[in-house]
């Protein structure tokens, strides 16, 4: 019976020390397999750092992009801006250029009409007293005498008056006309000098308003870029801080190394029992009786009923 009990805890034995390097093998299974794992979280977190940085600085270079359109459309607007500009005052410098040699075609034609007017007025006086001197000598040729060659000359002279001064006034309402049609041209020449005038004007404050909204939008795009620039460093700040978090939880979720424990001592094999063999009994032995303690009832029933007046003592204050 020993040695089959010694056997017994031998193959007890052994088959603890399989089931504890089995469950030790298994701690390095898991251990590896969480090892793996781990590494390949890691690879994960990295690689999302990278996707992320990517797509920050991709979102950056086309916001880049973008200020660079804006740019270009902002100045060519400017450009056309000041081409439309330039033309115009091309036009406006056209027209005054135009109203300055009117107002000299003008003059010069008021001043050819007067001329005229007062060339006619000489031949006019000339052939009028050419004629005047051919009636007169009619007369003197026909040697009327008396009252009615006197009257013939008179009627002459009064005739030869009268032509001159018909003459005079319809060249004096000649001038007038002139001068009123100079007078009317300088007027609309001068409303149309005012009319270009208010329309250079125009246009240079167009030009100026053009140039201050070309700045306004210009400080506009640098300050969105400055502001992008900034949320792209505190973007990027963030992944950074994300990526810690993460290779820091993964790492904090992966398994210890496992310990190896030692074995349990053997089992040794008992020592032999030794069986003593039993008296013989006496038929005249008689065995002592048993002592009681008189005392111990007594002890007991006083602490029972103690405890039973504390815990009524107890129940009236509580109650």
């Amino acid at each position: 019976m020993r040695d089959f009990n010694h056997e017994s805890r031998i193959k007890d034995w052994k088959r603890a020390n399989e089931i504890q390097d089995y469950r030790y093998l298994s701690e390095l299974k898991q251990f590896e397999k969480s090892l793996t794992i781990s590494g390949q979280q890691l690879d994960i977190n990295a690689d999302a750092t990278d996707v992320a940085l990517e797509s920050e600085k991709a979102a950056l270079d086309e916001a880049f992009i973008q200020q660079q359109f804006q740019y270009r459309n902002t100045f060519d607007e400017l450009k056309q801006t000041f081409a439309e500009a330039n033309f115009s005052r091309s036009e406006q410098f056209n027209q005054l250029s135009g109203i300055a040699n009117r107002r000299e075609f003008g003059r010069a034609s008021f001043a050819n009409t007067i001329n005229t007017l007062m060339e006619q007025k000489s031949l006019a006086d000339e052939t009028q007293l050419v004629e005047g001197m051919l009636d007169r000598g009619k007369l003197q040729a026909s040697a009327q005498a008396g009252k009615s060659a006197e009257k013939g000359r008179q009627s002459s002279l009064a005739q030869m008056q009268r032509g001159l001064m018909g003459l005079e006034a319809e060249l004096s309402g000649n001038a007038k006309k002139s001068a009123l049609q100079l007078a009317e041209l300088n007027m609309s020449l001068n409303l149309e000098k005012t009319g270009i005038g208010l329309n250079l004007e125009r246009i240079e404050n167009t030009v100026k308003a053009a140039g201050e909204e070309t700045q306004f939008n210009l400080d506009v795009m640098r300050e969105n870029m400055k502001s992008t620039i900034n949320q792209t460093k505190r973007n990027i700040e963030q992944v950074r801080i994300d990526r810690n978090v993460a290779d820091l939880n993964t790492k904090a979720s992966m398994m210890l190394f496992p310990e190896r424990l030692s074995y349990a001592p053997a089992p040794e094999l008992p020592p032999e029992r030794i069986f003593v063999e039993p008296e013989k009994a006496t038929p005249s032995y008689v065995p002592p009786a048993t002592q009681q303690n008189v005392w111990a009832p007594l002890l007991s029933g006083v602490g029972s009923a103690a405890s039973t007046i504390a815990i009524a003592d107890a129940n009236n204050a509580f109650g």
